[in-house]
């Protein structure tokens, strides 16, 4: 098998031998022809029905892959259940969580009562609902709006391993925790290397950080 090319169309409709072989491996593959000829004659089988044409299998999931999955899990239920603190979150922060709900429902051409988009009051009152008692709409635009942020502060834990292996800055969970922290000392504004880009500067999405209790060590994800 590893020395021949495998043909599929040559092992599906190989000749039935015409004499079955005394050894028992033989003749089960003989039954097993017989059958596989006889279910196509009987239901048209068409191994092209079943086959990715040019696929070679290099978009399955790794297992790193599926440890990333894992914690993106983990983290985006950490996130929901933060997203409810929000309520209690400084001004600018709300404003900023407002603005971001209105152009998620324009962009989605969402249907809801024009009370939540006239000021953040009636949103911040929903999102410290429960899931199954708060509006779909806003239970979407949580759920989206959290996916995006813990997007962001993966993307910023990576960014800080990278930038931490050039500046030998020894990392610990604390500091991967929150890596805005970390810009902030590094990318001073007043500084010839400060770093202006929305993605690591405060921005609606950028208010995540794990919570404790989340149960998920940060570090050795990098």
């Amino acid at each position: 098998m590893r020395q021949n090319n495998f043909q599929a169309a040559q092992w599906l409709f190989q000749d039935t031998p015409k004499q079955v072989s005394k050894n028992p491996i033989a003749h089960t593959q003989s039954n097993l022809n017989q059958a596989l000829e006889k279910s196509i004659e009987n239901n048209g089988f068409q191994p092209s029905d079943f086959f990715t044409p040019g696929w070679s299998g290099e978009s399955l999931i790794s297992k790193n892959g599926i440890k990333i999955k894992k914690i993106v899990i983990k983290l985006w239920n950490d996130c929901i259940q933060q997203f409810r603190g929000l309520s209690q979150a400084n001004r600018s922060l709300q404003d900023l969580i407002f603005k971001q709900f209105v152009d998620h429902c324009k962009e989605n051409n969402a249907k809801i009562n024009p009370l939540f988009l006239e000021n953040s009051r009636h949103l911040l009152q929903e999102i410290c609902l429960p899931n199954n008692k708060m509006n779909p709409i806003v239970l979407d635009f949580v759920k989206v709006s959290s996916f995006k942020s813990i997007t962001l502060f993966l993307y910023k834990v990576k960014f800080l391993s990278k930038l931490s292996d050039h500046l030998d800055l020894e990392l610990d969970e604390q500091k991967v925790r929150n890596p805005s922290y970390i810009f902030q000392k590094i990318f001073k504004t007043t500084a010839q290397n400060s770093f202006v880009i929305s993605s690591v500067q405060r921005n609606a999405y950028s208010w995540y950080r794990p919570s404790n209790n989340v149960g998920l060590k940060i570090l050795p994800i990098i």
